[in-house]
């Protein structure tokens, strides 16, 4: 959730005041998201004193009459997360964040190439985290992965019917970043031996030069499997025509989302 902040300065008495520093601090309360299969464990903070926090789920401005937090909440399924740091019944700063739900949240996933430490996300567990990017390739939901293909294998945990996988990936040529060449999904009974699912493409330009986010879908008949693997094609090198012709392409992607909404 963006919000846009404004600054405003007076004298508390006739005269004229010198200024050579304003220091701006983020206040936005933070939220912490911890995953797991179902739901996700939500902890809260706010870096100024005698404040509260309110919360709420339908995506709607909070209030001072929204609950109270105090401690770590747990929620379950899909919901559209907003918080409103409050001192008595004035809104100071709010923030946001919506919560995806899908049978490959807060599932392990096994890379066969680590992403770049340089666009790492929240770690090993980003792409089932339940929570998608923005535009901002740097916004701590994008895992990059430099001249490699993006190969993950999700252990679902348990067999399940697989009928969807949905991946959702980032192009943007100016940074040396591309949709992957094609999506493939392979399904497993023991995390070993795979068989094929399904693939998908799509119509996205190379030569593009907008930021791009786009959705690859894998669907098929549901087909019962513990292990879901999901290899991306990259372009690896940059191309003839770019400025980094020749250096290693990006591949962004944000979430593998399986089943699910």
């Amino acid at each position: 959730v963006s919000t846009r902040a404004g600054l405003w300065l007076g004298l508390v008495s006739a005269g004229t005041a010198w200024i050579d520093d304003v220091e701006l601090f983020d206040i936005s309360p933070r939220i912490v998201t911890v995953p797991q299969p179902g739901s996700h464990t939500i902890s809260l903070e706010s870096v100024l004193d005698d404040t509260e926090l309110r919360w709420r789920l339908d995506g709607a401005v909070v209030t001072a009459a929204d609950p109270l937090y105090t401690v770590p909440v747990t929620i379950a399924g899909a919901s559209r997360l907003r918080v409103g740091l409050f001192r008595g019944d004035h809104l100071i700063s709010r923030a946001g964040l919506d919560l995806h739900d899908h049978d490959a949240l807060g599932r392990f996933v096994d890379l066969e190439h680590l992403y770049s430490p340089r666009y790492a996300a929240a770690g090993p567990g980003a792409l089932t985290d339940g929570i998608l990017g923005t535009e901002q390739i740097a916004d701590g939901h994008w895992q990059g992965f430099e001249g490699q293909d993006l190969v993950a294998v999700i252990d679902l945990g348990q067999p399940t019917d697989v009928s969807t996988v949905r991946v959702r990936f980032l192009q943007s040529v100016e940074s040396g970043i591309w949709m992957p060449r094609v999506m493939e999904v392979n399904l497993s009974d023991d995390g070993r031996l795979f068989r094929p699912f399904a693939t998908a493409d799509h119509a996205v330009d190379e030569r593009r030069m907008d930021l791009v986010i786009q959705e690859l879908t894998a669907r098929a008949a549901p087909d019962r499997a513990r292990y879901v693997r999901v290899r991306a094609r990259s372009m690896g090198q940059c191309p003839a025509w770019h400025p980094g012709a020749g250096g290693a392409a990006w591949v962004f992607a944000d979430e593998i989302r399986v089943n699910g909404e």
